[in-house]
């Protein structure tokens, strides 16, 4: 029975000590981009694009729009098995 009356003590305690969630803050503004600052990110979209085509397709350099977007780009390495081989090179 003490083991029980000291759980309900140490239990009752935790409630007590139980701290409120804190009061929310207002935000500051959220500020749009610019055209042209969104252009600067496409690039880097077209890449993660990429990474879903297969790995044959991206080597190629051919997996459609996304490899269309960034035709001067030059891949050395694609695939693996998503473990011990990192990628496989042609």
């Amino acid at each position: 029975m003490p083991v029980v009356q000291a759980f309900a003590i140490i239990l009752a305690l935790q409630v007590v000590y139980a701290v409120p969630a804190p009061v929310l803050q207002t935000r500051q503004a959220i500020t749009g981009l610019s055209t042209s600052q969104i252009s600067a990110f496409k690039p880097y979209n077209y890449y993660a694009s990429a990474g879903y085509c297969q790995p044959a397709a991206t080597l190629a350099w051919n997996c459609g729009a996304n490899c269309q977007a960034n035709p001067t780009f030059e891949p050395v390495a694609s695939g693996g098995d998503g473990s011990s081989t990192q990628f496989c090179k042609s």
